[in-house]
């Protein structure tokens, strides 16, 4: 789930910092290969800069599965689901509409 929402962040933060407007302007490929090469140089810094620790030993418990059940998480799921398909396909298809009409 952490995965997931780290991936939603870094939507939501490129298209509101105007990594998406900027991608018209310098091409998909300069702006996708500009991110990748920050993204190296900050794992690079956290891989140097970070001290070591010892992990945890693994508690065992009642798995992925009795936690995707869980009343609250079962209803919020596919909430959330619903909201993040919405967003995309708002952001794939309203861009023709916006392009046309001169918007963007």
């Amino acid at each position: 789930m952490a995965l997931f929402a780290s991936a939603v962040v870094g939507a939501v933060s490129s298209c509101s910092s105007g990594v998406v407007p900027r991608g018209g302007l310098i091409g998909w490929r300069w702006t996708f290969g500009v991110l990748a090469v920050l993204a190296v140089a900050l794992a690079a810094v956290a891989i140097r800069g970070l001290p070591q620790l010892s992990g945890e030993a693994p508690r065992g418990g009642a798995g992925l599965l009795a936690a995707l059940c869980t009343p609250g998480i079962a209803a919020v799921n596919p909430a959330s689901v619903t909201m993040v398909v919405g967003f995309y396909v708002l952001y794939t298809y309203i861009a023709p509409f916006v392009d046309h009409a001169g918007l963007g």
